[in-house]
């Protein structure tokens, strides 16, 4: 019984601490470092989320711009990993995710074309 108890709160501890820490990909990583020591303008992304491609623009304010050519709602977790990537940075950080209009695709029209049109959304507002 005793060993149970100990490998029970081991478990717990374990589960807790776990709960506690974001883990981040390499890459999240690496781009947070980068961010620290560049400048820039505008920050473009694109997420893949629930089988499908969404872009995101950061224009250095308190909104993060989002377009989804199916008038899905934002990923869940954008704005929270976003503002950790800020978060040394001295920048505005990004409270609130605005959804732009754009031209919409259904299951019937335009199937398959998400990455497209995201990418299109990021490069049209670049041009601006």
């Amino acid at each position: 019984v005793d060993e149970d108890v100990l490998n029970g709160t081991a478990e717990l501890l374990y589960f807790h601490c776990a709960a506690d820490l974001q883990l981040y990909s390499t890459e999240l990583l690496q781009l947070h470092s980068c961010l620290q020591s560049t400048t820039f303008q505008n920050l473009s992304f694109i997420v893949w989320h629930n089988n499908h491609y969404a872009s995101y623009i950061y224009k250095k304010s308190s909104q993060l711009f989002h377009n989804d050519s199916m008038g899905h709602l934002p990923a869940p977790d954008v704005l929270c990993i976003f503002s950790w990537l800020l978060d040394s940075l001295d920048l505005p950080m990004p409270t609130t995710i605005q959804s732009e209009a754009l031209s919409k695709q259904t299951a019937s029209v335009g199937y398959g074309s998400c990455g497209i049109v995201a990418h299109n959304f990021i490069e049209a507002e670049a041009d601006d």
